[in-house]
């Protein structure tokens, strides 16, 4: 349904750090001999007269960009950019490698179109990477530091210090792909090719809308550069946080991590617009739901199903009330398994000639988009292994983060992943919602939303 448009492509990804190097003609190797064991990897979209289909080569060039960076605002720049560069699914894989060195670590990146994969198939994919990733000798990746104390090290937006915690700066921006690449701090030149000249839609945003993120002063234009001078589609920003307490409601319902980070965005989307001085109606938070047969065979798609979320302004006139609003939605749509199927309304299309038929469902894609685009996404995959890969001679990663990203009218996906003793949050934003000073102030009001909800009393303590 239209999710292959240039302008805002709905992309996954998800990004390793680790200490140890890692040789970017072993890389290669097990780069391609995944692609190699596992085919929705290679696979290209092919288009005849009965539509689109997949079909999978025996063999897929995977692109893998190698660079190097300063800090971990050169990562997560480079990681958007790889994210944000749209897919071409009838002339390449739907997958792309990132290979970042850094002063302190290496950083490994899969990204993929969110049609062909989901999140933990992204996972899966990385984890499977790394482990034919031999590291011969124990050696850390050591780069040359720039002398510490000046503003560019310790410094951001204006005077705000960085935190000293691994990705706790970080925004997104385009990069130049290719071997070699070297990025400098807030300098690198993005490719032009990967720069759309405008956002079908994004004028969904200007108006005062009920239901909907206001966009940060001063956004919401067309062209690709932000007022904090980054370009580019997407960006990044994340920060680690300790795992939340599930609890039990006042009525006895169960609460879980998910219903807490679901409650936290509505939470926070209704401060900022009050803030902003804007009206919040109803809130529809999506909320994916995993649709894999736990007793067949491992594979890589996309496996998730959807569900919304809605909140209303009484629900959310308290956090009590709004979490057994949140946790009410939550178990029903777990309980129901997986969703009815819904293709009926699109039957009707059938007997089109597949290019007819493409034309017809992209139209009413973009008609109804606005309509049927929640407000925010929140995707939870999870507490992920601790010792993700596996062998004395693979690489042990450090933190995880998974992101998702997708085009306005939502534009704003916070995604939570569990690993080690952590809870790892990305707040994956389009640059007409949001720039670096204002998806930082987002990210505050729901941290402490989320702390909010965490502190509602269990009956039984």
């Amino acid at each position: 349904m239209a999710s292959d448009r240039r302008s805002a492509p709905v992309s996954v990804g998800m990004i390793a750090r680790t200490r140890e190097a890692i040789d970017p003609g072993t890389l290669r190797r097990a780069v391609h001999g995944t692609m190699a064991r596992y085919s929705m990897a290679r696979a290209r979209m092919r288009t005849g007269l009965r539509g689109r289909r997949w079909s999978f080569p025996d063999v897929a060039d995977i692109p893998i960009i190698t660079a190097s960076g300063h800090d971990d605002g050169d990562l997560w720049d480079a990681f958007a950019g790889l994210c944000s560069r749209p897919f071409a699914l009838s002339r390449a894989p739907a997958v792309r490698v990132l290979h970042m060195r850094l002063p302190d670590d290496e950083a490994l990146a899969v990204a993929a179109h969110h049609v062909a994969l989901d999140g933990l198939s992204v996972a899966m994919l990385l984890r499977a990477i790394l482990e034919s990733c031999v590291v011969p000798e124990r050696r850390v990746v050591t780069m040359p530091r720039r002398p510490s104390g000046t503003a560019v090290d310790n410094l951001v937006d204006g005077g705000v210090p960085r935190s000293a915690t691994a990705g706790s700066d970080i925004s997104g921006a385009d990069i130049s792909g290719g071997a070699g690449l070297s990025l400098h701090h807030r300098r690198a030149a993005p490719s032009v090719e990967w720069i759309s000249r405008f956002v079908p839609g994004s004028t969904a945003l200007r108006r005062p809308m009920r239901g909907r993120i206001a966009p940060a002063p001063g956004l919401g234009r067309r062209d690709r550069t932000s007022p904090d001078g980054q370009v580019g589609l997407y960006g990044v920003y994340c920060m680690t946080v300790p795992v939340p307490r599930a609890g039990r409601l006042a009525t006895g319902g169960a609460v879980t991590v998910n219903d807490l980070l679901l409650g936290a965005a509505a939470a926070a989307v209704e401060r900022w617009n009050t803030a902003a001085g804007r009206e919040t109606g109803r809130l529809r938070v999506r909320m994916p739901i995993n649709l894999r047969d736990r007793d067949a065979e491992v594979a890589l798609g996309n496996f998730t199903g959807e569900a919304v979320i809605a909140m209303t302004p009484l629900d959310r006139r308290d956090p009590e009330t709004l979490l057994a609003a949140v946790c009410r939605q939550t178990a029903a749509n777990k309980a129901a398994g997986p969703p009815a199927e819904t293709g009926n309304a699109l039957r009707c299309t059938a007997w089109l000639p597949g290019p007819a038929r493409h034309a017809l469902l992209r139209f009413a894609a973009t008609v109804v988009r606005p309509l049927l685009m929640p407000t925010a996404s929140v995707t939870n995959l999870g507490r992920l292994p601790g010792r993700l890969t596996s062998g004395a001679d693979t690489p042990q990663i450090t933190s995880l983060y998974f992101a998702a990203f997708a085009g306005l009218p939502q534009g704003l996906v916070i995604t939570a992943t569990g690993y080690g003793g952590d809870l790892n949050l990305a707040f994956c934003y389009h640059r007409d919602l949001f720039d670096q000073s204002a998806v930082r102030r987002f990210a505050t009001l729901y941290q402490v939303a989320l702390d909010d909800l965490t502190r509602v009393p269990d009956p039984r303590t």
